[in-house]
């Protein structure tokens, strides 16, 4: 057999053979999501923060996928999750609005969800959140900041560019929001490598003023 032929075969199984092996995984992803998304005391958990938290607050979630451990590979000092979002109060309950891009979030705008669903065991390890003394003035320029950017359909920002307010990823999305509303420059610290800096989940997680924090790990 021609070596073109013999190339262009090993190609194909090499192809066909990494095919298989991602639908096996994403199957396998899937069955231990629903495994955790059944399970008594995740769900008792889930409730149990659903009372906890309150507006103002920071929510986060470890994902279960492959580009969540590259957010969570950006920490440097806490690697408990890879994904945020800021609680408000919508009427008569609370919502977490986050900054959330890619394949579940096609369009990339600000996204508005239950507590539930942000958390939920079927795509995600773990959950959590902080407390920041956000006084009462404070408190209603974040609903209003965060609101107006949700309203202005901000999306994703898949340059990860601080400079720029137009688009933002997660982490940008609560560090400029919760700066803006408290009118502290000093809130939150930032992380570097190379010549990059740039906000990762562990600078919001680890902020020196927040007054409590909770997490919880699936089973």
């Amino acid at each position: 057999m021609p070596k073109k032929k013999i190339l262009i075969l090993t190609l194909s199984v090499l192809l066909i053979s990494a095919i298989i092996l991602k639908i096996y995984r994403n199957k396998q992803l899937v069955n231990t999501g629903k495994d955790r998304n059944l399970k008594t005391a995740n769900i008792t958990a889930i409730d149990s923060f659903s009372k906890i938290i309150k507006a103002g607050d920071v929510v986060f979630r470890r994902g279960a996928d492959a580009i969540s451990d590259m957010f969570v590979g950006l920490n440097h000092t806490n690697k408990s999750f890879s994904h945020l979002g800021i609680v408000l109060q919508d009427g008569d309950s609370t919502k977490v609005y986050h900054s959330i891009g890619g394949e579940d979030n096609p369009d990339e705008k600000i996204r508005v969800e239950s507590f539930a669903e942000f958390v939920t065991p079927k795509y995600n390890l773990a959950m959590g959140y902080i407390k920041l003394p956000l006084n009462n003035i404070a408190l209603i320029k974040l609903d209003s900041i965060v609101k107006l950017w949700h309203k202005q359909q901000r999306t994703f920002d898949m340059k990860f560019d601080l400079k720029t307010d137009e688009k933002l990823y997660c982490a940008e999305f609560v560090y400029k929001a919760y700066r803006l509303a408290a009118a502290d420059t000093n809130l939150f610290s930032v992380s570097k490598t190379k010549n990059l800096i740039y906000i990762a989940p562990d600078n919001i997680l680890l902020e020196k003023t927040r007054t409590a924090f909770g997490m919880y790990k699936f089973e």
